[in-house]
């Protein structure tokens, strides 16, 4: 991936400092850009988060659901692990209120993922004022503009997943203001609704939609390994979105949309090499691995630090803090080739699984990325034959009987290049639980990918246990259900900051209770 360095002097020195000057830039200079390319530059070095571009974004929420376990050797306290970040991340893996302060006075430079999804913000909001002050041609521009309104839509819907309640609880909860321009505006910035945050994300998505859709049929851009957005990767997020709001035909229209494409296939698990002997594993976030790769971004740093965090047993051997849940490992069928690829071994007890995989390990150590600056997240093919059997399976519910049948083929489809030997399935006994059942595919396929805390979510908020291993036993940590901090509550720098914010999430810093036992469910 290039590495742009042009980052205009205006950019640079926005800030979040109080509400008076939200994100606003504090001067003009000569080096605002000129040029469409300029803009084009600046967008990828600002907007895209990336391994050149390295901010806390998505690896928090792999820790708050419940694919994730404590460490499973008693005796492996937090005391023992050396680094200040494992005491302040037991406070977010346990769902306390004042995690962030926790996190901030442990030396955790992690607290605060709010503000990083802001400064990323900074980009598209650029990018969208400036555009008809550019030279350039015009297809050049509707470039530019389609890849705005794209990672805007994206970043907004991460801040309004993790800061606002979900949008099929209650659309009109508050969640997090919205800052569309870059230009100086004297006016507070107090949260904005769950339901209009989702009104700009589908404004910018049909926006960059049709952006793209122009590019590609004039044949000036279409889809390539570029790491930029793309109109397969817009109409992907589409689903998405539709799924979250509940819009179960659209999304799986947009899901159809995305399954037509011939530059993507699913990839056939029995034909990979992974190799835990000898610590080798596979790279599903990449282009060249992965033909279901739509969309590369983020950064193994930021999706290791939670869930990569070392620990030293009493028989000094290090093992990872977190591991896959019983309740993850559980569900994966006989013969399940996820289970081999996903997810990585525990060098010294291979039975033990780590809460994370996917991107690539190194080869003689398995608890590191192979490379930092590789990427983290990618939009899947797969997601989108969820995302349909999904919708279908609502759909059939809801009376119509022929999107059974269209649900089933999604996953037969998936689930047939995930098995050395499969067996299809056939038709389901009810609605409930075939709707059961891709709830569970998805819980599969999509581990580690920051999917199911916000699943969790719109499946109406289920209790959680986590379990954290002491000498002796283990300390039960309860997440009931409909519980406050399904969502979070922002970060105390953040509060402080802009007067114009509040919180309304009753105060959380207890809920240990212990729990004797050997083992744990």
């Amino acid at each position: 991936m290039k590495k742009y360095n042009f980052i205009p002097l205006w950019i640079a020195t926005l800030g979040l400092v109080s509400c008076s000057d939200f994100l606003e830039p504090k001067s003009n200079s000569e080096m605002t850009p000129k040029t469409v390319e300029h803009l084009n530059e600046m967008i990828l070095g600002e907007g895209y988060p990336s391994p050149t571009n390295v901010k806390h974004l998505f690896g928090m929420v792999n820790i708050l659901d419940d694919d994730v376990a404590g460490t499973l050797f008693p005796g492996a306290t937090a005391a023992s692990n050396p680094y200040a970040d494992a005491v302040a991340i037991q406070s977010l893996f346990t769902w306390l209120t004042d995690y962030s302060t926790r996190m901030y006075e442990a030396g955790s430079n992690y607290y605060d993922c709010y503000s990083s999804y802001y400064q990323h913000l900074k980009g598209p909001n650029a990018a969208l004022d400036m555009i008809d002050h550019v030279t350039g041609e015009d297809w050049e521009k509707l470039n530019v503009i389609g890849q705005a309104h794209a990672l805007r839509a994206f970043l907004y819907l991460q801040l309004a997943n993790l800061y606002g309640k979900p949008y099929n609880y209650d659309p009109n909860a508050l969640a997090v203001p919205l800052k569309t321009t870059a230009s100086i505006e004297d006016r507070a910035f107090p949260h904005n609704t769950v339901g209009q945050v989702y009104e700009l994300i589908l404004q910018d998505l049909h926006a960059a939609e049709e952006a793209y859709t122009e590019l590609w049929e004039s044949g000036r851009v279409r889809w390539s390994t570029d790491y930029r957005t793309s109109l397969p990767m817009v109409q992907l997020l589409l689903s998405r979105v539709y799924l979250y709001m509940e819009e179960w035909s659209l999304a799986a229209e947009y899901a159809a949309k995305v399954m037509e494409y011939e530059q993507f296939s699913l990839l056939s698990l029995a034909g990979i090499f992974t190799d835990p002997e000898n610590n080798r594993y596979y790279n599903f976030i990449s282009y060249a691995n992965n033909p279901e790769c739509i969309w590369v971004y983020g950064s193994v740093s930021d999706m290791d630090i939670f869930t990569n965090i070392r620990s030293y047993t009493e028989d000094t051997v290090p093992r990872n803090y977190f591991q896959a849940s019983p309740s993850l490992l559980s569900c994966f069928e006989k013969d399940d080739l996820r289970l081999i690829h996903y997810m990585v071994q525990e060098p010294e007890e291979r039975t033990v699984l780590r809460a994370y995989g996917k991107y690539a390990v190194q080869a003689n150590e398995a608890a590191s990325p192979q490379e930092s600056n590789q990427f983290g997240n990618a939009f899947r093919l797969s997601e989108a034959y969820l995302n349909y059997a999904e919708a279908h399976a609502m759909l059939y519910r809801n009376g119509q009987p022929s999107s059974a049948e269209e649900a089933v083929a999604a996953l037969n489809e998936l689930r047939r290049h995930r098995f050395t030997e499969y067996t299809a399935l056939t038709a389901f006994p009810s609605a409930e639980v075939l709707i059961e059942f891709v709830r569970q595919e998805r819980r599969r396929e999509l581990c580690w990918e920051s999917h199911r805390w916000f699943d969790l979510r719109r499946y109406g908020m289920p209790e959680i246990t986590h379990y954290w291993a002491q000498i002796g036993g283990y300390y039960r940590y309860t997440l009931t259900a409909e519980d406050p901090m399904y969502t979070l509550p922002l970060p105390f720098n953040i509060l402080n900051s802009n007067s114009d914010l509040v919180q309304d999430i009753p105060l959380i810093t207890e809920r240990t209770g212990y729990y004797q036992g050997s083992t744990i469910n």
